[in-house]
């Protein structure tokens, strides 16, 4: 049978991806062969170990489409027998390493999160995950679980049934509770959860709405600003995470992130740019970062400086307040422009150099510590 030249494409592309899976297992073999548990972390190891069965679901995935569109079938189960000669084998010699090194009972050799050792301190149990049924954060759940439970041999399929039972939460435990507990329905389960919640596509689509909700800082403080430069770093990293071309997203992801900044953050970050260039996602987050740590500092000076001490003498208490309370106003005073505002509340103190910006902190900081100096003689 003549392949036409749609199908001979698709071939040559299926067999490209086989061929970066099987450079995937190669690497983790070199790694393997070049391993020294006496002056490399034993975890190095382990982590390569589970990493194995996601290389060879890969493998499985694109072997089987190849297989259905092939001419040459005797070649391509060559293909397969040879992956999965190396693959057993590979797995066999990362667990005889694990063994030398940890030279404990087979069943503290098959459980992650027990000690290995008699001369370890007893660590409190994990707690399993949870899931309650929202699609992001279905992968974290499931790669803890999975470590935690389906991958241990030491349990049968009924009883991880209940601990993955236990996990789940509003919709994802109303989608297999009907489902009885056996050690046939785990399998069940588990293919029912990841048809509902194992789709890259979705997964996406709900961090970048996540992304278009970011939250709106009314007001500028440290907790406003941080909340939405956590929310925007942890969905951006999760888009990256599935591969998405984050890196050529700085248009949209400025545009979004800028009109959820407050008017005085917005200004100050149209103010630092120097140019009418594209800004970079990057350059912005940096600069969230940056402001988020000048809030924290004043709001931390502030609180210091309204703070009275307690005292059992009235008179003294009286005093301590009168210079704290003077100290406080004083701190108001903008040293720019001599307004009542903060330093970095200042129009003026905005449009300044960089240069010029540090000379006057530096001189606003040693006024103010004179001033403190006077209050305690």
């Amino acid at each position: 049978m003549v392949l036409d030249e749609s199908t001979q494409r698709v071939l040559s592309e299926l067999r490209r991806s086989r061929g970066v899976v099987k450079a995937s297992l190669t690497r983790v073999r070199k790694f393997v062969d070049n391993f020294n548990p006496l002056e490399q972390a034993l975890s190095l190891l382990e982590f390569r170990q589970e990493e194995l069965p996601r290389i060879c679901k890969k493998f499985e995935d694109i072997q089987a489409q190849l297989e259905l569109i092939a001419e040459d079938a005797e070649k391509e189960e060559e293909e397969r027998d040879c992956f999965e000669t190396e693959y057993f084998d590979l797995r066999s010699r990362i667990q005889e390493i694990i063994n030398a090194a940890k030279p404990q009972s087979s069943t503290a050799l098959n459980s992650s999160f027990r000690t290995t050792g008699s001369n370890k301190p007893n660590l409190a149990p994990i707690a399993l995950p949870s899931f309650n049924g929202d699609i992001k954060h279905w992968v974290s759940f499931y790669d803890v679980y999975r470590v935690m439970v389906h991958d241990e041999d030491m349990y049968s399929p009924a009883q991880k049934l209940m601990y993955l039972r236990s996990c789940l939460k509003g919709p994802a435990s109303e989608l297999v509770q009907s489902i009885p507990i056996s050690d046939s329905n785990y399998k069940v389960v588990i293919e029912r959860l990841k048809q509902r919640y194992d789709n890259r596509s979705l997964v996406i689509q709900a961090h970048i709405r996540e992304l278009l909700n970011s939250p709106k800082v009314e007001a500028p403080s440290a907790k406003a600003l941080q909340a939405l430069h956590a929310h925007v770093c942890t969905h951006v990293a999760a888009l990256q995470a599935l591969h998405q071309p984050v890196e050529q997203w700085d248009a949209w992801l400025v545009t979004i992130i800028a009109s959820c900044m407050d008017g005085a953050t917005a200004q100050d970050w149209e103010l630092r740019r120097i140019n009418n260039d594209l800004p970079k996602y990057e350059d912005l987050e940096r600069f969230l970062s940056i402001r988020v740590n000048a809030f924290e500092n004043s709001e931390a000076c502030m609180r210091k400086s309204i703070i009275v001490p307690s005292s059992n003498d009235a008179s003294k208490k009286s005093f301590s307040t009168k210079k704290s309370l003077a100290v406080t106003e004083g701190s108001v005073r903008c040293p720019q422009c001599s307004g009542s505002h903060q330093l970095f509340r200042c129009d003026k103190f905005k449009a300044a150099t960089v240069s010029n910006r540090l000379t006057l902190v530096r001189e606003s900081r040693r006024g103010h510590q004179n001033v403190r100096a006077g209050y305690g003689q």
